[in-house]
């Protein structure tokens, strides 16, 4: 009975991991078969109301793919208010419901007094689910006019509105896509120096080669940037996560340990030293960064999934149990 019990237990934190995976899941892993570049298949799928709809080649559409839980009516009403900015563009905005429900209830989700999505919602098949390999619900993607999938976001983040109208912009080849990332995720502060325009700018152009799966180049960007302004915390916090996932952890925690030294509060830079130091080895010192970024993390998901996994590393199995359930509770709680 007590081995059960033990192997139940040992169980239980990979499960966790994977279903952990649909919300640490990185920009441009939604879909496991189809990525940044490709043709997005040619589809057609019943909309609520029974009737066929097919994807709409030719023109530039944005597709968010749903399913019940939370950041869903999140994502649907950001997709729903940017549908409002861009549809008299041409711009053709759908969703795609993979759910359990029946179509009553997938148009419910979308027409919620709290969402009003508005745009047509299509019913997902496991055919469809498969063809694409969804990893992450919700995730939006766009495509432009010659059908290939040119960005993807995963979950509701909060500038998903503003995010949908800058990429529709820059699929409709009115704006470049280094500038709508600038515009995205700008440097806080006014540029002090012609270096430090150039930087953000460039910034804006490495966020899009690592989008498009071009680590080396934006590696390469990264530290260009760097040259020119060694105080941008963003580029060595991006820089930080990429040498960890290359397995470069020295080199990890020398560009989050600078970030910590400018800003002491960064819960970027502390969950990174807490990921580079359990690779190496040393849980108790990866727990305490966590537990310092749990202080200040308003959104502590990651920072559990994270903690369950040193804890996993140390022994502490019940532990490890905890932070996981944790990270959960907080993923599929209540919205």
């Amino acid at each position: 009975m007590a081995n059960s019990i033990m192997k139940r237990t040992r169980a239980f934190p990979v499960v966790l991991a994977l279903a952990a995976g649909w919300f640490l899941a990185s920009p441009a892993q939604g879909f496991e078969k189809v990525k940044i570049g490709d043709k997005m298949p040619a589809f057609t799928l019943k909309d609520t109301a029974g009737a066929d709809v097919s994807g709409a080649p030719g023109t530039v559409q944005v597709i968010i793919f749903f399913k019940e839980g939370p950041n869903t009516a999140h994502a649907l009403k950001r997709i729903g208010r940017a549908w409002g900015t861009v549809k008299d563009k041409g711009v053709v905005v759908l969703g795609v419901y993979f759910g359990k429900g029946k179509p009553e209830e997938a148009k419910a989700l979308a027409d919620d007094p709290d969402v009003k999505a508005g745009f047509p919602i299509l019913m997902g098949t496991e055919e469809f689910y498969g063809a694409l390999g969804i990893k992450a619900l919700p995730t939006t993607i766009w495509i432009d006019k010659a059908g290939t999938v040119m960005h993807e976001v995963n979950l509701a983040p909060f500038q998903l509105e503003q995010e949908a109208v800058e990429y529709a912009l820059v699929a409709l080849g009115e704006k470049k896509a280094e500038d709508a990332e600038l515009a995205l995720r700008p440097q806080e502060g006014p540029a002090a120096s012609t270096e430090e325009k150039e930087a953000r700018k460039m910034y804006g152009l490495a966020m899009v080669l690592m989008d498009r799966g071009m680590k080396e180049k934006a590696v390469a960007k990264l530290q260009e940037i760097l040259k020119l302004d060694p105080g941008f915390c963003d580029a060595h916090i991006l820089l930080g996560h990429t040498f960890l996932d290359d397995g470069k952890i020295d080199e990890a925690i020398t560009e989050f340990t600078y970030v910590i030294k400018c800003d002491p509060t960064s819960n970027d830079a502390k969950v990174g030293l807490g990921m580079a130091h359990a690779k190496k080895g040393d849980a108790d010192k990866a727990l305490e960064y966590f537990q310092s970024a749990l202080k200040l993390n308003p959104k502590p998901e990651k920072v559990y999934y994270e903690m369950g996994k040193a804890y996993e590393k140390k022994g502490d199995l019940a532990k490890a149990v905890e932070s996981y359930k944790l990270a959960l509770t907080r993923l599929f709680g209540k919205q």
